[in-house]
């Protein structure tokens, strides 16, 4: 008998799981050409196509995932992910500042998030300063801001009007938005230009 859809799906997944990308390609493909509403095959196909770095391929999949299930917000990060791959960084901080409201204790996310803000940040200073060098440099001062925090969590003034137990500490015009969790560790949750509605940025 030939294999059906949901035979496929399972193959992919088997592939996927063993770091087999480009079998889990193949498989999720055939899945999709039989039933081409299946959820799970287009989220693993972007996925599989992120791994193999063909971000391009991976976005069309990705979207229609989402479209079938907005309510998953697996889809809603991974698109963030890729956008932020194809250095669309700020299509890339919307879907993940997304995905984080959904999911605010998911750490996978928040590091992508911030990843997402500091290249923004340096994309914004090498503009600016039409200088690669600058915005290195710029960036080192974040580096060192980090290290400093880790030291001394509450260093930054406390921001319960943004929400209860939110930090902020500036770094020249941008501000660490933080928080310190129960066991100490620091969750770095954006890092917003001092100029833009931060509450509007954080979902208020």
């Amino acid at each position: 008998m030939r294999p059906n859809a949901e035979v496929y799906e399972k193959l992919g997944l088997a592939h996927f799981l063993g770091n087999s990308y480009p079998q889990a390609v193949e498989a999720f493909s055939a899945a999709l050409r039989m039933e081409p509403q299946r959820w799970a095959s287009h989220l693993f196909m972007a996925e599989s196509l992120y791994k193999l770095n063909r971000f391009e391929e991976a976005l069309p999949s990705v979207k229609t995932a989402l479209q079938l299930r907005p309510e998953e917000n697996e889809a809603r990060y991974w698109l963030g992910c890729i956008d932020h791959a194809l250095g669309k960084y700020d299509e890339a901080i919307v879907h993940l500042s997304e995905a984080s409201e959904h999911d605010p204790q998911n750490v996978d996310i928040l590091y992508s998030l911030i990843e997402a803000d500091l290249d923004d940040i340096w994309l914004y200073n090498a503009k600016e300063s039409e200088s690669m060098e600058r915005a290195d440099h710029f960036l080192d001062r974040f580096v060192a801001f980090f290290s400093l925090l880790a030291e001394n969590p509450y260093l930054g003034r406390r921001r319960d009007d943004l929400r209860p137990g939110y930090r902020s500490f500036p770094v020249g015009e941008f501000i660490v938005i933080y928080r310190v969790a129960p066991g100490g560790e620091i969750l770095v949750l954006r890092i917003i230009r001092g100029s833009r509605d931060i509450q509007g940025l954080l979902g208020e």
